[in-house]
């Protein structure tokens, strides 16, 4: 059986959510495998993982080529790439530092109030980002992760539990926090 009647077949014997289900099973472990790390990839190769997310979404509704994916991603209640690695590096900061391990990693964060004692008008919360000169640096796991930690509310970084932080973080998103 060739590729093409095997994509054929495929598509006639399945339904949408089994469809849904191998993507979700299969496929997207491999797009979030170390995706808090993939912080350094070019726009080229972002746009090729979107891509290729794009492809899963137009598989599992039969979506033409042509036609607006975004209604799709809604239906199929799936967040973009980029959205996902962003939720994906800050769960695992707050993991890091709520549980103050690994020690190599957690050492290396400092929030700001332990570094300077300036009354400010900001909180506690925020993180210490330490001075950087090249770009490489600069899109670090380390780096791109106090940003994104950072540019959080208040009361999504005052979370108690890993829980209530991931549910936080999700309705934030949902509300349009990581929006272009």
């Amino acid at each position: 059986m060739s590729t093409s009647a095997f994509d054929v077949a495929l598509k006639q014997f399945t339904t949408q959510n089994s469809k849904k289900l191998l993507v979700k099973s299969y496929i997207l472990p491999l797009f979030e495998y170390c995706s808090p790390l993939l912080n350094n990839i070019t726009q080229e190769q972002a746009d090729s993982l979107q891509r290729a997310q794009n492809a899963c979404i137009r598989f599992i509704y039969g979506v033409k080529k042509w036609e607006h994916i975004t209604p799709y991603y809604n239906r199929a209640q799936l967040l973009r790439i980029e959205i996902r690695r962003k939720i994906l590096t800050l769960s695992t900061l707050f993991k890091i530092l709520s549980s103050q391990s690994p020690p190599y990693l957690y050492n290396k964060y400092q929030f700001r109030s332990t570094i300077s004692s300036r009354v400010t008008r900001s909180h506690d919360l925020l993180l210490h980002k330490p001075r950087h000169f090249t770009d490489s640096y600069a899109k670090s796991f380390f780096i791109s992760s106090i940003d994104l930690w950072n540019s959080l509310p208040f009361s999504i970084l005052n979370s108690l539990s890993f829980i209530s932080f991931r549910i936080s973080l999700l309705e934030a998103v949902s509300g349009g926090l990581f929006s272009r």
